[in-house]
């Protein structure tokens, strides 16, 4: 016989909680992808991409990330400065 106290939650609950769960992470998937497109973020982005391949001394790789960065915001004066270095 099974207990009103029973520490294991109902089949039902469960599954409201993984239906709940499931909903927020496709929330938050939308929030993300959402600020993706925002132009000071995708600048920002490329930025920090190509200060990565910078540091792994891929260069060219780094050059065509601040270019990309350069698109977006041809008067972005840290990219500029980068991709001259």
């Amino acid at each position: 016989m099974l207990s009103v106290y029973s520490c294991k939650p109902a089949p039902i609950r469960r599954k409201a909680s993984l239906v709940l769960s499931y909903g927020l992470f496709l929330l938050l998937a939308a929030l993300v992808a959402g600020c993706s497109r925002n132009p000071e973020v995708r600048k920002l982005k490329y930025l920090q991409q190509g200060d990565l391949y910078f540091e792994k001394g891929k260069y060219p790789e780094a050059n065509i990330s601040y270019s990309r960065a350069l698109q977006i915001d041809p008067r972005f004066v840290e990219a500029h400065y980068k991709r001259a270095q």
